[in-house]
């Protein structure tokens, strides 16, 4: 029993693995392109392997808005190729989005909601968020946003979604349509999931 336990595992870490039990990877179609995500196995980047960075982030960033996993990003990232109202968003500063990112996500970088313009402009242009007749946030067709950073040590995704002088939360984003991927890239590429570089 313990040599198959042990061969079981010696395939596993030279095949790669599972994302869940009986899929070994999901594919679908974005922009004209086919993505695959699969488990690969890849030496952890230097850039994730420092475990005292920052500080530990709660697991819910508001008793409103729903944290998720791996797989509801995988989720999310199936349902956005057809659904446009769903997107996923990289809170990281570009110079982090450029090394690693999740296939498919858009770089909103959280330093666009320090100014209240640029911040205006990338709810209107990335969100589908409008202006009423009377200059009100009218966000009746505000996109979905899966937003993330580096992960549980990183205030990246809590600046864009609350902290930033114009968070999300501060200009009235709905609750309802932001959902918190805490585990982030260093989740991500601890797991062996595709990555894209920049």
């Amino acid at each position: 029993m313990r040599r198959l336990l042990i061969l079981a595992v010696a395939s596993f870490l030279a095949n790669g693995g599972e994302i869940a039990l009986g899929v070994e990877s999901i594919s679908f179609k974005k922009d004209g392109k086919e993505i695959t995500i699969a488990r690969e196995n890849l030496k952890i980047p230097k850039i994730y392997q420092n475990t005292t960075r920052g500080v530990i982030a709660p697991m819910k960033i508001d008793k409103d808005i729903e944290t998720i996993g791996e797989l509801e990003v995988l989720d999310y990232l199936q349902k956005s190729a057809k659904d446009e109202s769903i997107i996923v968003v990289d809170a990281r500063t570009e110079d982090w989005y450029e090394k690693y990112s999740i296939p498919t996500a858009i770089n909103l970088p959280y330093t666009l909601f320090n100014s209240k313009e640029n911040a205006l402009e990338t709810l209107s242009l990335e969100l589908d968020v409008e202006k009423d007749k009377n200059g009100k946030l009218d966000f009746s067709k505000a996109k979905t946003v899966v937003v993330y950073c580096n992960g549980v040590w990183c205030a990246q995704s809590a600046m864009l979604i609350k902290d930033a002088k114009y968070s999300l939360l501060k200009l009235g984003y709905p609750k309802d349509k932001i959902k918190y991927y805490r585990g982030g890239m260093q989740s991500w590429v601890s797991l062996g999931l595709t990555v894209k570089s920049n």
